[in-house]
């Protein structure tokens, strides 16, 4: 069984890392739809590594590229509501 690690990602090691610390890790819930949950289960398949596995490379993944400068697209939307 192959395990995913960031050190995998790209062919290189993550120089970038954090060092380990002893800080305890700290379960959080995601919040996903049926299709999306059926596609990561797909993805986990065909990985033949776990869900929790998955999810906790993806995260892992866009906190290096966040840090080193690369952002999601996003657009600002002006809501107008009635004061009642």
């Amino acid at each position: 069984m192959r395990i995913l690690t960031l050190a995998n990602h790209k062919g290189g090691t993550d120089k970038t890392k954090p060092p380990k610390s002893k800080d305890k890790v700290n379960p959080v819930g995601v919040a996903l739809s049926k299709g999306e949950l059926a596609r990561l289960d797909v993805i986990a398949g065909e990985l033949d590594q776990s869900r929790h596995a998955i999810l906790q490379y993806a995260i892992k993944d866009f906190i290096k590229r966040y840090d080193q400068g690369e952002r999601p697209k996003t657009k600002t939307e002006t809501v107008t509501i009635l004061d009642a």
